[in-house]
């Protein structure tokens, strides 16, 4: 069986894996999938290409990319439609029971590709001041990133399960041990 663990940026979708994991349940993560294509040559070519300005010397600066990307819907659009088919590739080669985070699972059309969908979500302030306190952005990217993903409301439509991350790291944990258990 795999499952995706989904929700906006800052909702505690990682948090939430490190409890999936802590249960034993093999995890994976679209994020880390992406960092390893961030450093394979023909795909870093392909957006060298498409994003000139973000590839100095053979390595991409996220930093530029991200600006670019969250500063510009077309040029997000072309990002995704260089990313999205890679990652999913990936995704279909993995076997047996996973969890696995897919921050933009609605957005990449992956949906087809699990059979449970869990989605975390938090109060929009909690999740700004995380993205701004762990990922050294600015409360503007956050927000624009915010903006540019698929709210609560409709994720919740196509969740199996929602998670509540306004409270602690503990009830976090609770409410991963409650869902992983009836779903494996």
């Amino acid at each position: 069986m795999r499952v995706a663990v989904t929700g906006g940026i800052g909702a505690g979708k990682s948090e939430f894996m490190r409890a999936v994991k802590e249960l034993g349940i093999k995890t994976y993560s679209a994020d880390e999938i992406n960092g390893k294509l961030l450093c394979d040559k023909k795909y870093i070519e392909k957006l060298s290409a498409a994003f000139p300005s973000a590839v100095k010397c053979g390595k991409v600066d996220k930093a530029v990319l991200r600006e670019e990307v969250f500063s510009d819907d077309e040029k997000r659009k072309k990002l995704n439609a260089l990313a999205h088919p890679e990652i999913r590739r990936k995704i279909e080669e993995i076997t047996g029971d996973a969890v696995v985070e897919v921050p933009l699972l609605f957005e990449s059309g992956m949906t087809d590709l699990f059979d449970k969908i869990i989605v975390v979500t938090a109060r929009e302030d909690a999740r700004i001041n995380r993205i701004v306190s762990t990922r050294n952005v600015s409360e503007y990217i956050a927000k624009s990133i915010i903006k540019n993903q698929t709210t609560d409301d409709e994720r919740i439509k196509q969740a199996d399960y929602v998670v509540t991350n306004d409270g602690t790291q503990k009830e976090l944990y609770e409410q991963a041990k409650d869902i992983i258990g009836r779903i494996f």
